[in-house]
Parts: C-alpha cells; structure tokens; sequence
C-alpha cells in the first residue's frame, strides 16, 4: 500500500510540474502576441464597423482636421482644416484572457490532477506528510528541465546548485519532524479537539494579517519579488494544509469554507506569479516557501511537539534552522543567476523564446482575432 500511495504522489508532482510548464508557456504566448500588436500599431476594428489605426489621430493642436467619409465601414480621412477634437478614441489592446489557451487549460487540468493525486495519496493510501511532502521536489525538479528545455529560460549551474541547496533544507527541515508527530492515538485526537479552536482561529488571523501586509507591499508599494509572491502562495497554502487536517479532527462548516477560499486565492496568486517570473525561480522558492511555513504551522497548531522528548525537540529546532539556512543560501544562488542571465534588466516581461510550446500558444490566443492591414493617409 505505501509503494502504490508513493508512486501515486510520484506520478502527482510529475503532473504538477508539467502542468505549471505548459500554463507558463500558454501566459509567455500570450504576452509576446500583445508586444508584438503594440509594436507594430496593430488596428482595432469599432462596433460600427469604422477602422482607426492605432497612434495615427492627430493632436487637437494640429493643422487638420479628422473626416468621415462614405459609408459605414470605410476609413477616416484627414483634411486641412482647422483641427477639432477627434471623434473616435485611439483603442487600448489588451492581452486575450489566458482561459481562452487550450494549453493553459490543458496545463490547469494537469496541475489539479497532481493535486488530487498527492490529497489521494495522503488520504485514501494513508502515506504520511513526512513522504508526500519532500516528493514535492519531483514537481521541481521536473519544471526545471523542462523550463530550460521547453521554454528556453536560462538554467545555469548556480541555478542547478540553487535547486539542489533548496531541495536540501526542506528534506533537513522534515527529517527532523519528531516521529511521535505522526502518531494518532485517542488520547491525542481528543487533547487537539479540546485546543483546536482558539488555536485554529488565532492562527487564520495571523495568516490573513499577513497576506494584507504581503499584497499591500507587492500591488500598492510596487515591492514585486518573487519570494514576496512565493509567500503570499504559501501563507494561503498553509491555510488550506492546516484546514484539511483539522477537517480530520473536527469537521465543521466554518473549516470547510476557510480551506475552499484558501485554495481559490492561493491559486489567483500562483497565476499572477506565473505571468511574472520564470518558471525555474518561481517553483523552488515556492517548493521551499510551502513545506517550511506547512511543517512550522502544524507543528504549533496541533502540538505536535507536545509528545516529544527534550532530545526530539531540541533536533527538531536545530533541524529547521539548518534547513532555512539551507533554503535562504540556494535563494541567493538562485537570485544571483538570474541577474547574470538578464544583466541589467530590472524586469523580463517578455521571454526571449522560440519554442513550440510558445509559438503554439501565440496561434491559439490570436485565433479569434480580426486580421487587417495598416493603412494612413
């Protein structure tokens, strides 16, 4: 039974670190289309039929003035009098919405897939967190490759070695979880009924206080990294670990609802950092940013260090400020990899890419839109 639930959640982080690759080539498609359309002044075509080029309107302080000639559907034409103000506005072209690429589609559905597959492999094949948890480094291991091969994003050695030191503290930072955390007998079951209220309740406060303060530094003060998106993804993450356990304990409505919003705005996050940063930086500082604040929160929530010896506990503090030591050095390594891959950049908003995954994803997101030519006079 163990050997199928581990092959199960195997088989579950190989479908989430495809699934996140191809929803990150579905979002670079998509954003190398619209840089393409504003470069070259790409037209939109009116309700009413009319065509206005876009950048072309002449000012009100010019010596022209703007024209309707013909019928419906004709172009604007300018003459030499004196200028008023222009009756059509210049049009704004936004980026098509992502759910309208079969690939992003395609990749959400796998990314769900790998998400029950792990749930399954805790649940119904009953494999401890202590397994499922560290197997997460499958997802990132196989996004790494197939974001160097697939989507063209620099993997340097540091990179490797950055993934490998992140890959490092978390297993640190498990293997010293104290075993008699993994132990369920009816005395402890009732002793987290009894605590698991004011501990729950206090706790979603504190994670809501601080996904305010990390979206408030991330879209008001402009402070956008990727460890403050990863962050965000955790906090709620950690939500939804710590409701899914306290569901095995205590079944209540209020849980329920607290672990469905938690999965929602974990994954509205987790797109946004997706349509902003690489998907080799992204998915380790995700990977390392989940199994601390997972492991740190259930630990406090459940007392699951209550049954520990002295030793136990003294190696499971030693352990986790190892492991954070572990995971902040391969950030750095990570960090510094990616400013020697885009010199002075100070943001990649577009990945300088010609694979198929994202030549396709172009096709299908500029399928519904009305081709046309530039014309001025």
């Amino acid at each position: 039974m163990s050997v199928a639930g581990t092959l199960v959640a195997i088989c579950g982080n190989c479908m989430i670190g495809t699934g996140q690759t191809l929803q990150k080539a579905a979002l670079d498609g998509s954003k190398r289309t619209f840089a393409a359309d504003k470069k070259r002044g790409t037209h939109a075509l009116l309700p009413t039929g009319r065509r206005v080029v876009s950048g072309t309107l002449p000012s009100d302080s010019g010596p022209r003035q703007l024209h309707r000639r013909g019928s419906e559907g004709s172009e604007l034409k300018y003459s030499g009098k004196p200028a008023r103000s222009p009756q059509v506005s210049t049009p704004v072209l936004e980026p098509p919405p992502r759910y309208k690429s079969p690939m992003w589609l395609l990749g959400m559905f796998l990314a769900t897939c790998g998400e029950l597959a792990n749930w399954s492999a805790l649940t119904i094949f009953d494999i401890t967190p202590a397994i499922v948890a560290p197997l997460g480094i499958v997802s990132v291991v196989v996004g790494t490759f197939l974001g160097g091969r697939v989507l063209g994003e620099p993997v340097g050695p540091r990179q490797r070695m950055g993934v490998l030191w992140i890959g490092g503290g978390v297993f640190a930072i498990l293997l010293s979880v104290p075993q008699t955390a993994l132990v369920r007998s009816p005395d402890k079951i009732a002793r987290i009924v009894e605590i698991l209220d004011p501990r729950f309740s206090l706790y979603v406060t504190i994670c809501l206080s601080l996904s305010i303060f990390l979206v408030w530094m991330a879209f008001i003060v402009g402070y956008e990294r990727a460890e403050i998106f990863c962050l965000i993804v955790a906090v709620y993450g950690g939500v939804t670990v710590v409701s899914s356990k306290s569901l095995a304990y205590a079944p209540s409505p209020t849980t329920a609802t607290f672990l469905v919003i938690s999965l929602a705005l974990q994954e509205v996050f987790r797109q946004q950092a997706l349509s902003r940063f690489s998907l080799t930086q992204f998915q380790p500082l995700l990977y390392a940013c989940h199994n601390t604040i997972s492991v740190l929160s259930s630990s406090i929530v459940f007392d699951e260090l209550k049954d520990a010896t002295h030793w136990e506990t003294a190696r499971f503090l030693a352990g986790f400020i190892v492991g954070l030591g572990l995971v902040v050095h391969g950030i750095r390594r990570l960090q510094s990899e990616d400013v020697a891959a885009v010199g002075s950049e100070k943001e990649k908003t577009v990945m300088p890419t010609s694979s198929w995954f994202s030549r396709r994803a172009s096709i299908y997101l500029n399928a519904d839109r009305p081709a046309a030519k530039l014309s001025e006079d």
